[in-house]
């Protein structure tokens, strides 16, 4: 197998499990608006509502569920469109130290946002959903995937800062969900 053809296999194993969470997010907004805008709505009819635990509209209902207006799941769609943007971009440039840096600023975003729903959801919801937890393991493994492509290439994320900080000056477009999440994130504080 060529090199360059084995440089893109962790970007497509990248690829793929974000395309599951993308799918994961997209069930859970779904039902979302099921549990909160159909009167009809049969309660524990999902397919990931298993016990008093283990229930996915338990925390689609709680108030947790909901960031500065909308379903948690639609941030989490908003994120993985991002992240998809930048695993295009390694895929196509599976050495770009700045698209590597890219997706470390998302993916470790994404692990700090995972952390957090994942404590809300045991201590304070006392109710996991199964669709939350599948996305917070994605996130997981995309950002160590993305580690191991970035220790494969040497990248060294800390002397890498200044330079990414300056070519996202340059291309000021790229830095837009840096700057809407940072928004966010102070926001959620």
């Amino acid at each position: 197998m060529k090199k360059s053809v084995r440089r893109k296999i962790p970007w497509i194993i990248m690829l793929v499990f974000m395309l599951v969470g993308l799918g994961f997010s997209i069930y859970l907004t779904v039902l979302h608006v099921k549990v909160f805008t159909q009167a009809g709505y049969a309660a524990d009819s999902s397919v990931c509502s298993i016990s008093e635990k283990v229930n996915c509209e338990t925390v689609a209902e709680n108030p947790y569920s909901v960031f500065m207006g909308a379903p948690v799941s639609i941030w989490g769609i908003f994120g993985n469109l991002l992240m998809l943007l930048g695993i295009s971009l390694g895929i196509r440039h599976p050495r770009s130290k700045n698209v590597q840096l890219y997706m470390l600023g998302f993916t470790g975003f994404s692990i700090a946002i995972s952390l957090l729903l994942g404590y809300i959801s045991i201590t304070k919801i006392s109710s996991i959903c199964i669709f939350c937890f599948g996305t917070y393991i994605i996130n997981f493994t995309v950002f160590f995937l993305l580690l191991y492509v970035m220790f494969r290439e040497k990248t060294n994320p800390f002397s890498q800062i200044p330079l990414f900080l300056r070519w996202s000056l340059q291309k000021l477009y790229y830095s837009i969900p840096f700057v809407v999440l940072g928004i966010a994130g102070v926001a959620a504080l």
